[in-house]
C-alpha cells in the first residue's frame, strides 16, 4: 500500500513537471497571437477553441454531461448534450476575451455591458457600510469586477492562486489596471488586509461555488448537498457587512448584462454554526438561480460535489 501511494505521488509529480511547460507555452503563445486580433475574430477563435476542446478532453466532456443531468434531470439527452456543447465554447470565448481585456478602454464597457439594479451598489456605498460581493464562476467574471470598478465600485477579490504562475500574475495585473485589488487566500497578511478593508467601508468580492480545499459547510446545490465555503457567511455574521449577489451572462457572443441583487439578513438563531449554515444556502440558493438562467455559462466540468459528508466525518473523528 505505501508503494503504490509512492508510484501515484512519483507520476502526478512526473505529469505536472510536463504539463505545466507545455501549457506556460500555449497561454503565452496565445495572449501574444490574440492581442494582435480584433476582439470579434478573437472571440470567434476562442469559441473554436471551445469546440475542439470539447472533442480533446473525453474526460471532461463526460464529467459535464454527468454534472448538467443530474442537475436538470427533466432535460433530455439531446438538450444535455447541446448545453455542455455550449459550455466548452463559453470557457473558450471568455478566455479569449480575458486576452482581449488588457486593451479595453472605459468606452467598451459602455458598449457591450448593460447593468441591471447597479443603484444598488451606489446606495450601499452612501451608507459606509462594507460590502460583501458573492458571485460565481458564472460567464466572464474577470469583466464583472472590471466594469463594476469602471462604474465607481472598485473592489478587492479574495482569489485563490492559480497553478499557473505565469497565468496567475497575467490576471492579478490585468485587475490593477481596473483599480481592483487581488487578496490571495495563501498570502501572508490576507486575513489584515481582509479587516482593513470591511473596517473602511469597502467593497471586498469573492467566488464561492466551487468545492475548495478551504472551510466549508454542506448546503443544498441543485438538489444534492454540495460542500461549500462558509468563508462569506463567517464575513457577513461577523462584521455585520452588507452583501450583494452579482453575476455576469453573455448577451450573445459579443454583449455581457450584469445582474445585482440585495441579499437581506437572516434571522439569526443564536447558533453561530446553525448561522453559518443558513446564511451560505441563502447565498448559494441565489447563485444557483443565477445559474439557472443560462446553464451553458457555468462551469459543469468543476467536480462540485466531490467531497461528501461522510468523508468529512471521518476526519473530524
Amino acid at each position: 500500500m505505501r508503494r503504490d501511494r509512492k508510484s501515484t505521488t512519483t507520476t502526478t509529480i512526473f505529469k505536472k513537471a510536463v504539463r505545466n511547460p507545455a501549457m506556460n507555452l500555449f497561454f503565452v503563445l496565445f495572449f501574444i497571437v490574440g492581442r494582435l486580433m480584433p476582439r470579434r475574430m478573437l472571440i470567434f477563435t476562442g469559441g473554436q477553441l471551445g469546440k475542439l476542446s470539447y472533442v480533446l478532453f473525453p474526460s471532461e466532456k463526460r464529467k459535464t454531461i454527468i454534472h448538467l443531468s443530474q442537475a436538470f434531470p427533466d432535460k433530455n439527452p439531446e438538450e444535455i448534450s447541446r448545453i455542455s456543447r455550449e459550455v466548452f465554447i463559453n470557457i473558450g470565448m471568455n478566455f479569449a476575451e480575458l486576452i482581449w481585456l488588457p486593451r479595453m478602454k472605459p468606452r467598451h464597457i459602455e458598449k457591450i455591458v448593460e447593468f441591471e439594479n447597479i443603484t444598488i451598489l451606489e446606495r450601499l456605498q452612501k451608507s459606509g457600510k462594507p460590502v460583501l460581493i458573492i458571485t460565481g464562476h458564472i460567464g466572464n467574471w474577470e469583466l464583472l469586477a472590471a466594469a463594476a470598478a469602471h462604474k465607481g465600485y472598485p473592489s478587492a477579490v479574495i482569489a485563490r492562486r492559480q497553478n499557473n504562475s505565469w497565468l496567475n500574475n497575467k490576471i492579478i495585473k490585468l485587475r490593477s489596471k481596473w483599480n481592483v485589488e487581488t487578496i490571495l487566500r495563501d498570502e501572508q497578511g490576507s486575513s489584515r488586509r481582509i479587516l482593513n478593508i470591511l473596517k473602511n467601508g469597502g467593497f471586498l468580492a469573492t467566488l464561492m461555488d466551487q468545492d475548495t480545499k478551504i472551510e466549508s459547510v454542506f448546503v443544498d446545490f441543485f438538489g444534492r448537498k454540495a460542500y461549500t465555503p462558509s468563508g462569506p457567511a463567517v464575513i457577513s455574521l461577523r462584521s455585520g457587512c452588507e452583501v450583494v449577489i452579482a453575476y455576469i451572462h453573455r448577451n450573445g457572443s459579443l454583449k455581457h448584462k450584469i445582474k445585482f441583487k440585495y441579499v437581506e439578513p437572516i434571522a439569526r438563531t443564536g447558533f453561530r454554526d446553525i448561522d453559518i449554515v443558513n446564511r451560505t444556502h441563502q447565498f448559494t440558493s441565489l447563485l444557483e438561480e443565477a445559474i439557472k438562467e443560462h446553464p451553458e455559462q457555468w462551469v459543469w466540468m468543476h467536480k462540485r460535489w466531490k467531497t461528501q459528508q461522510i468523508e468529512v466525518n471521518n476526519i473530524r473523528r
